[in-house]
């Protein structure tokens, strides 16, 4: 897990569209030692329908399953109230954005 310089957990989250380098932003940070969840995790753990649909993201953010990843490559975080939320949740994370023309 990472860590911030004042001990916080520290999140990466890519927030582009999918089909704008998701995968080779997951594939970079897993060379890199992070552990990265996917369009698969977000769909085994059922991120997606607990975080959008039904409106449980601080139940999301608090579970167990999430918090042992470290970067985020697909999911709910390219809406923009999850990313809001996410970034007063999480102070010290980081948020990517990539834009395809």
């Amino acid at each position: 897990m990472l860590s911030s310089s004042t001990g916080e957990n520290l999140k990466i989250f890519y927030v582009s569209l999918q089909r704008c380098g998701t995968k080779s932003f997951g594939e970079f940070f897993r060379r890199n030692g992070f552990k990265v969840a996917s369009w698969r995790e977000a769909g085994k753990f059922e991120w997606n329908e607990h975080a959008l649909m039904q409106g449980k993201l601080r139940w999301l953010l608090e579970s167990e399953s999430f918090n042992s990843y470290d970067a985020f490559e697909d999911g709910p975080w390219v809406d923009s109230s999850v990313i809001r939320y996410l970034y007063w949740y999480y102070l010290n994370s980081r948020f990517i954005n990539c834009h395809r023309p």
